[in-house]
């Protein structure tokens, strides 16, 4: 479709949209053979858990950043391995 309609585009990446890590390794695997797609943006999907338990008092402040570069690095590593 792109090809076809957009020969200007560049590029497109995945968004997480709060999904959860399997669905978004499903994604990442689907779109491995595209070479369309460049890579992913996550937001909610890496801080909204950690964030609703830091924000109810159920983790330091620490904690939360530590599950933020957890749920990065997993993801990072999910993107690592779609091809395979």
């Amino acid at each position: 479709m792109i090809d076809a309609n957009d020969p200007h585009c560049r590029g497109v990446v995945v968004l997480g949209l709060e999904a959860p890590p399997a669905e978004l390794a499903e994604a990442f695997r689907a779109t491995a053979q595209s070479r369309h797609v460049h890579g992913f943006a996550v937001g909610r999907t890496l801080w909204a858990k950690a964030a609703e338990a830091w924000f109810s008092g159920h983790i330091t402040d620490a904690e939360a950043i530590d599950k933020m570069a957890e749920n990065f690095a997993s993801l990072v590593a999910l993107w690592e391995k779609r091809a395979a």
